[in-house]
């Protein structure tokens, strides 16, 4: 896998502004619109669900890798991205860590 396609995976695992072609996705997703309980952070679901529907509308190779990957790998790298945000290893995603996933 090329350096460019890991970026674009990292890009689209994280909530990011996914490449299209040549063009930008829309904007990102707040914090607020994933936290869907608003319990003020992103539980492993809430934040899965918002990938899965990027991964939807998102027309890249690195999308196009993702979801041709078989569930139990798809699910395994999903489940490393989120750990790598989750800073204090508390199982869920603080404003601050999200905020932090630009830096990473």
């Amino acid at each position: 896998m090329t350096t460019s396609i890991h970026l674009r995976l990292a890009a689209l695992l994280s909530g990011g502004c996914l490449l299209i072609g040549t063009a930008i996705a829309a904007e990102p997703p707040t914090f607020q619109s994933i936290d869907t309980d608003g319990n003020g952070t992103l539980s492993r679901t809430e934040w899965g669900k918002m990938v899965e529907e990027q991964m939807a509308v998102a027309e890249g190779r690195a999308a196009k890798r993702l979801a041709e990957m078989p569930e139990d790998r798809r699910t395994e790298a999903l489940d490393r991205r989120f750990r790598s945000m989750d800073s204090d290893s508390d199982g869920s995603l603080s404003q601050a860590e999200w905020d932090a996933r630009r830096r990473n």
